[in-house]
């Protein structure tokens, strides 16, 4: 005998687990890749801020990396921040700044079977 689920459970079902996957194809399967190019690859190049504007890094005045920023927002995550860091570059530090090293050696020259 084949059971008959009533409309009471569906419409439960539907409140428990949402209405179910929207990105069906064509054969009423889920589509795993629906969607995937609807942003641009330019908009990786957006600022979070929401203005639609390119972002950038914003850096001290050390040159260490602070925040991506575009024209709209540099000013407001400036102000989140001590302004001496942004001027001069013998700003006070809590702790240690030590300069990056630079990468040295045959790195270019390596080899796959010299990595490790």
């Amino acid at each position: 005998m084949k059971k008959i689920k009533s409309q009471g459970y569906k419409k439960l079902k539907k409140a428990q687990f949402g209405p179910g996957p929207q990105n069906l194809d064509e054969n009423g399967l889920e589509d795993p890749h629906a969607g995937w190019m609807d942003e641009s690859p330019n908009d990786q190049d957006k600022c979070s801020c929401g203005s639609g504007l390119e972002k950038y890094p914003l850096e001290d005045a050390r040159g260490i990396f602070v925040a991506y920023v575009c024209e709209k927002c540099e000013n407001k995550v400036k102000a989140g921040y001590r302004s001496d860091i942004f001027e001069d570059g013998n700003y006070h530090a809590d702790e240690q700044i030590e300069p990056e090293e630079e990468i040295g050696g045959d790195w270019q020259d390596a080899k796959p079977g010299n990595w490790w």
